[in-house]
């Protein structure tokens, strides 16, 4: 059995000096092999004293080699090593994101362990305690600089604001912090590195120790790559287990609506049979298949893993997500990571069920856009399911009519729009022309569409889409 995580999360406390105000900076770090230690560069950077705390809240002294601390162009990234012979752990397994795959696969199941500034008050001789902050890594996010965007769904704290960096915030204290999927060391947290929004951490892979001739913007590596790569334990980037592990898709994502990779939604009489409903729900499964059967063709889906098995070979008409995929009202992977896939990957309409979703997600226009949401449904009231609300919610999905096309048709523009101004408000030098262009178009089109002839209109917002949507997206520098 391997080394618990728990027995390698350590803080690291460097000491500045007498004159500095501050004196002591907080990070946080991992014990990767005996008795090295990995964390943030920024951490120990002009230190004068390093220490380091285990669980065991022992203070046990550490040295620092500057030829393991990266410098300015290099990644965020440095070795110290504890000064005490009765530490020595087995090293642990290390991996690279793999970003080159065709299906851009999440790595699930992600921990940032680290020492943040509410765990404790700031003082060399009072203890903070751990946080695990939990999500995935979706493998296509940061890719010009080469960071990682770890995706949290689970925080014992709200995290700051997407503009403020983590270093100015009660999360400061998390940098050097782990970032381990599966069992392998993926990289460490990075407070000061840029956020994509209030609910992502910044992590700096351990794949860019080396440059990579493919990627010049992700900066230069480290001179004595070798070097580190013997201290972790490792021959190098070849000895990096690659995460998510590879599969065999079924169907590539599709590239516009009118692809044929993703299975499309039909018509029922088409197929001569009941509508096909994909249901994600993890605690009353049985109770909503008896609510829908008679009406649907449903297929459930429990977990998180059941649904990684089914995505690649969907053929539903619609799909109803529970927000929570597990007993813990923090979790929202429902939405952050099923509405998502659909909302970028298929043309499948969703609509969100919660046992008792915030007031606000009834009204809250900015949510169904940014999910492709066509409804937020409350699966229950007074300890019974809401029947009535949850067929309509289904039967919107996937009905027929020219008003229910059009409804599906509208919300599409709607989702491309909100996104076109996302990816402006994070890029606003080289966004502005896209976003004037993708408003004027969406004004347009969202005028005409009442009263277009419907083969006029879905021909119109699949234009629209395959120049706006998630794919349109990517492509654009």
């Amino acid at each position: 059995m391997g080394v618990p995580l728990a027995d390698r999360v350590v803080e690291v406390i460097a000491d500045l000096g007498e004159d500095a105000n501050p004196r002591y900076r907080y990070g946080s770090g991992c014990i990767v092999r005996a008795r090295t230690v990995l964390t943030a560069a920024h951490v120990v950077l002009g230190a004068q004293r390093v220490s380091v705390r285990r669980p065991d809240k022992v203070l046990r002294p550490a040295l620092v080699d500057p030829r393991f601390v990266s410098g300015d162009d290099g990644p965020d990234l440095a070795l110290v090593e504890i000064d005490d012979e009765t530490v020595d752990l087995a090293a642990i397994e290390l991996a690279a994101v793999d970003r080159s795959s065709p299906i851009a696969q999440p790595v699930e199941h992600c921990h940032a362990v680290g020492y943040p500034w509410f765990g404790e008050t700031p003082s060399p001789k009072m203890a903070r305690d751990t946080v695990d902050a939990y999500g995935f890594i979706p493998v296509l996010s940061k890719l010009k600089g080469g960071l990682l965007s770890i995706q949290v769904s689970n925080a014992p704290r709200p995290l700051p604001r997407g503009k403020v960096a983590l270093v100015k915030s009660q999360w400061q204290g998390m940098s050097g912090a782990p970032v381990v999927a599966d069992g392998y060391l993926i990289g460490v947290v990075s407070e000061h590195a840029p956020r994509e929004g209030s609910s992502t951490i910044t992590a700096v892979p351990l794949s860019l120790l080396e440059r990579d001739p493919a990627h010049p913007l992700w900066g230069p590596g480290v001179g004595n790559a070798s070097e580190w790569w013997a201290r972790l334990g490792v021959s190098g980037l070849d000895g990096l287990r690659h995460l998510p592990a590879p599969s065999e898709p079924k169907a590539e994502p599709s590239a516009g609506l009118d692809a044929q990779a993703v299975p499309r939604p039909r018509h029922p009489a088409a197929r001569g049979r009941k509508s096909r409903l994909l249901v994600v729900e993890d605690q009353i499964m049985d109770d909503l298949s008896k609510v829908l059967d008679s009406e649907f063709d449903v297929v459930p889906v429990t977990s998180i893993e059941e649904w990684n098995q089914v995505r690649d070979s969907l053929d539903v008409d619609g799909a109803l997500i529970d927000r929570h995929l597990k007993a813990d009202a923090a979790d929202s992977r429902g939405t952050t990571v099923i509405a998502e896939y659909l909302r970028k990957y298929t043309e499948i309409p969703a609509a969100l069920m919660s046992v008792a979703p915030p007031p606000s997600y009834f009204a809250q226009k900015d949510l169904r856009a940014k999910y492709r949401l066509l409804e937020v449904v409350q699966k229950g009231t007074d300890g019974k399911l809401n029947e009535t609300e949850l067929v309509s919610a289904a039967r919107a999905l996937v009905g027929t009519s020219e008003k229910a096309r059009r409804t599906r048709l509208e919300l599409w523009v709607e989702s491309d729009l909100f996104h076109v101004e996302e990816d402006y408000a994070y890029n606003p030098r080289q966004g502005a022309a896209r976003l004037r262009r993708c408003q004027r178009q969406a004004e347009n089109l969202l005028r005409k569409l009442k009263n277009m002839p419907i083969a006029g209109a879905e021909q119109a917002v699949r234009a629209f889409h395959d120049e706006f949507g998630p794919r349109a997206s990517a492509a654009t520098p």
